[in-house]
């Protein structure tokens, strides 16, 4: 999986979890610029979690800050083998 179908693959993830939200960029920051709320965070990983059939450390959690946070980190994890 390349880093394309990733960051479509979150951005779908982010969308679904935050439907009022408008065009996604890299940039923003989930909580600041999105208003993600911890209940909807959690929501997030759990969903990646299951879509790339990984399980994300608690120690990495806080790396998922923004929008390009998370393709980086499962970018990262795709290109380890990990998932």
């Amino acid at each position: 999986m390349n880093r394309e179908l990733i960051k479509d693959a979150v951005n779908e993830t982010i969308c679904r979890i935050l439907p009022e939200i408008g065009p996604l960029d890299d940039g923003q920051d989930l909580k600041e610029d999105l208003g993600m709320d911890s209940a909807q965070f959690v929501n997030l990983v759990i969903d990646l979690e299951e879509r790339f059939n990984l399980e994300i450390a608690e120690r990495d959690i806080l790396k998922l800050k923004s929008v390009g946070s998370c393709i980086e980190y499962l970018t990262e994890k795709v290109a380890s083998g990990e998932c």
